[in-house]
């Protein structure tokens, strides 16, 4: 079996596993860490940001969601949502890579990233998301 195939079999179990309940548990382990206080970042509207945005993406887009566990995973995540177009889930991941970050740069790199989403001529986003790919090769 190709590694496309596979994948998508994969995404389609996973989707009828994963609910909005797992992804939000999941975001709310993250952002209890204390690399966002440290920054300065308020939790609860961070959640209320990532409510905004998950309650509009699909089963098949939580999935992705759940996917990757590293950050290099989170960034791999978010280059392909946004080369399929899917800026609502690119978002939700930069969201997601904030709450999972272990570094305060890190955090700070995918908080950039998150505020300037998504528009291609923007200077700043094309700048966030070449400091991103940098920090991880």
């Amino acid at each position: 079996m190709s590694g496309r195939v596979w994948f998508c079999f994969l995404c389609f179990y996973f989707s009828v596993l994963v609910d909005v309940d797992g992804v939000v548990s999941r975001f709310r382990e993250g952002i209890e860490g204390r690399v966002l206080n440290e920054l300065g970042i308020n939790a609860s509207e961070l959640l209320n940001e990532f409510m905004g945005l998950i309650n509009s993406l699909d089963k098949k887009s939580l999935t992705h969601l759940m996917v990757p566990r590293s950050a290099i995973g989170r960034l791999a995540a978010i280059m392909h949502a946004l080369v399929e177009g899917w800026h609502d889930l690119a978002r939700a991941h930069a969201l997601m890579g904030i709450a999972e970050s272990n570094t305060k740069l890190q955090a700070r790199l995918f908080r950039e990233l998150y505020n300037t989403c998504c528009d291609k001529s923007d200077d700043n986003y094309r700048l966030a998301l070449a400091k991103l790919y940098l920090y991880h090769v």
